[in-house]
């Protein structure tokens, strides 16, 4: 075969109908001998010329087999058979000489090199003593191939030298059939990428890290990890001591998409472990992450740090050691290349050229930066920016395709021309270019709705099940002796969390903090410099902190006490001139019930220096509480009040602009009003044992109107 395949040509049938021409037949004996002096042939290399390839090392590539089959021989008048699934059509005076022989050799069907799983069509053998006239044409049936196999497919020539299947051009492709022109002798197939129909991700086995009994370093005054509230823990972690003054903590990724453990800048790391090995293609995407202080965490894999004490490093002394394994962009192009791989058949064996290509797709991966995945669109343009990518790789003109060119040529270089190098580095070529046109067919965008929903969700999962938190401190922080940004919640949830579990009596990692007596307590006092922060910013806060802390159990009294925020900065003082004119002229009473962070307490008497005791006869009380209603709870109450026989809800268009109402109702010693808004409970009574009539509905909507107002903005 004279090098590339040329296209099918049309030509006009020069022989009559029915015509076949004349056909001869080697006898029996000779095919006994030649198929006994091809076997002696395969001993002979086997034993001598080339060795056998070692463990780990790429398999040879199927030999063609023609011993058990008829040499066809055919002279000028031409003739067409079919054979299995090959048609052989020799056109009349092709053969110039007296006549060439003819073999369709047995199927080759599937083979994996370990470089890369193919499908190899049947050989055809053609010998003759000069090149033909006239183009012979084969063609193979491949209308049972899977999707994609066919149109990725290339001519193939059997080097019997190399024991390789050297690439020869493309065939031409048209309604499940493969046609290839031949113009001399040679030895012919087709090969194609074994392709794999994407699988939806099947959750790893992921080991239990194992630490052992030592205990923590002496510095460590905290190590805050996933607990048995978080089931759904994206990491399975422990802790131990390693040389008395260096934490090592083991993380498993237990989800079906790969992460990037990051750490606090400055964060001094002795080292780090990864506990098998994780395969060639993960092996290169770890090296691929170019983010200081970050590490790759491919599903199922194991990985250990040894964190020194802060302070070691630039990270100041008494700063936290945080940890999160986050899933972006990045992460994302790496887990679509993966999957790639694995379609294209691509395996494990390294060969220069496969390297090549996954580490110029790792790089487009890199470019990617941290971009957000939010939802299953950004996963698809991720795809298609790796479809991109292939296309530069494969274009000599670009600079990428320049720079895959040359490295893969100087990585195949530095293993010599000598078999078995050389038949490896044709694997190898022929596994690349099959891969670079699958990703011109749009392989990568077809994985997207089989990858696109399980990156989403674990991009969308709780960081406080993929991160821990370790914290070392000389003296135990006050509680409360922290500053908050308000403008970033997860690091206001971290440095919140940081002055918590600073503290002595909540350093013990074996009991939750959660059920400890003193942690509700401790929380309410923590909070407090997030007092000046805007109550959107709050809001953030509190929507964070379930999903940033390790327990979401202790994150659960600290929402309480974040909520209850606005309700403490709102003083018996404010509430005295937000109720006028009810409380006009009239003075504090003491003794009130005890106010909190979810709850404020107030009263006032129109006489001096009373006490609740006291009984005061005339007196006004603002009851304001923290309340678990959202506003559906709210409207169902509203829709309760207007089927009562109080007359329902009053009129208040400020009330209705927060999504609250209020309702209000003369008693015999006065006026009661009860108003609830979104996380709030109102209430205002106002009695008189003189005159109770002295009270008026307006005012005391309008108490409970300002009330609420400033409640909305604190």
């Amino acid at each position: 075969m004279n090098g590339a395949a040329t296209p099918v040509r049309r030509r006009a049938s020069a022989r009559p109908r029915g015509y076949r021409g004349r056909v001869r037949s080697r006898s029996g004996r000779t095919r006994r001998l030649a198929a006994a002096v091809a076997a002696a042939a395969v001993l002979l290399v086997v034993a001598g010329c080339v060795p056998e390839p070692a463990e780990g090392e790429a398999r040879r590539d199927p030999a063609p087999v023609f011993g058990g089959t008829r040499t066809t021989q055919v002279d000028e008048a031409g003739a067409r058979w079919t054979h299995g699934d090959v048609t052989v059509d020799v056109p009349r005076d092709a053969i110039r000489v007296r006549s060439a022989g003819v073999a369709v050799g047995e199927p080759l069907g599937r083979a994996d090199s370990g470089i890369a799983a193919e499908l190899f069509g049947t050989p055809v053998r053609i010998e003759a003593t000069a090149a033909f006239a006239q183009p012979v044409e084969i063609a193979w049936d491949v209308s049972g191939l899977p999707p994609h196999a066919a149109e990725t497919a290339a001519l193939v020539e059997w080097d019997a030298q190399r024991r390789v299947w050297t690439p020869a051009g493309a065939p031409v492709l048209a309604d499940g059939t493969l046609r290839a022109d031949v113009t001399g002798s040679a030895v012919i197939s087709w090969a194609a990428p074994d392709v794999r129909a994407a699988e939806p991700l099947r959750p790893p086995d992921p080991t239990t890290p194992e630490c052992g009994p030592g205990g923590l370093p002496g510095w460590v005054t905290t190590y805050a990890a996933p607990g048995p509230d978080r089931p759904d823990a994206a990491l399975r972690m422990c802790a131990e001591a390693h040389q008395s003054d260096t934490l090592t903590v083991r993380s498993v990724n237990t989800g079906t998409v790969a992460r990037i453990l990051e750490l606090t800048e400055g964060a001094s790391v002795a080292w780090a472990t990864r506990h098998a090995d994780p395969g060639h293609f993960w092996s290169l995407a770890a090296a691929a992450v170019e983010r200081d202080g970050a590490e790759l965490l491919p599903p199922g894999a194991e990985l250990s740090l040894g964190i020194e004490r802060p302070g070691t490093g630039t990270a100041g002394a008494g700063e936290p050691v945080r940890a999160v394994a986050r899933v972006d962009a990045f992460t994302a192009a790496v887990d679509l290349t993966a999957a790639f791989f694995r379609t294209a058949g691509l395996g494990e064996v390294p060969a220069p050229e496969t390297t090549a290509l996954a580490a110029g797709l790792l790089s487009c991966a890199a470019a990617t930066g941290e971009g957000t995945i939010g939802r299953a669109a950004d996963v698809a343009a991720v795809a298609t920016g790796l479809t991109s990518c292939a296309q530069r790789l494969a274009d000599g003109d670009t600079s990428e395709g320049r720079g895959f060119a040359a490295e893969t040529a100087a990585a195949a270089s530095a293993l010599g021309q000598a078999d078995p190098a050389a038949a490896r580095r044709v694997q190898g070529e022929r596994a690349v270019s099959a891969a670079l046109r699958l990703a011109a067919a749009g392989v990568f965008e077809e994985l997207v709705p089989v990858l696109a929903e399980p990156i989403a969700a674990a991009a969308a999962s709780p960081v406080g099940g993929a991160s821990w938190l370790v914290v070392a401190h000389d003296d135990a922080p006050a509680l409360g002796a922290w500053s908050a940004r308000c403008t970033d919640a997860e690091a206001d949830a971290v440095a919140l969390l940081t002055n918590l579990t600073g503290r002595p009596e909540f350093a013990d990692p074996s009991r939750s903090l959660a059920s400890h007596p003193s942690w509700r307590g401790a929380v309410e006092v923590a909070v407090a410099p997030l007092a000046h922060c805007t109550p959107d910013e709050r809001r953030a806060l509190a929507a964070a902190l379930p999903d940033v802390w390790s327990s979401p159990g202790a994150a659960g009294a600290a929402v309480e006490a974040l909520d209850g925020l606005g309700i403490a900065r709102l003083t018996c003082d404010d509430l005295f001139d937000l109720a006028d004119p009810l409380t006009s002229g009239f003075h504090p009473v003491r003794d009130m019930p005890a106010t909190g962070t979810g709850r404020t307490v107030c009263g006032w008497s129109s006489e001096p220096d009373l006490s609740l005791a006291d009984a005061p006869r005339t007196h006004v009380q603002v009851w304001v509480s923290r309340e678990r209603a959202d506003a559906d709870e709210v409207d169902r109450r509203r829709t309760e009040a207007e089927r009562s026989e109080l007359g329902g809800p009053q009129d208040s268009p400020a009330l209705d602009a927060v999504d609250g109402f209020v309702l209000g109702a003369y008693v015999p010693s006065g006026l009661e009003l009860e108003s609830w808004l979104p996380g709030y409970r109102i209430v205002v009574t106002a009695t008189s044992a003189d005159d109770p009539a002295q009270w008026r509905m307006a005012a005391g909507v309008a108490a409970v109107e300002r009330i609420a107002t400033a409640l909305a903005t604190r």
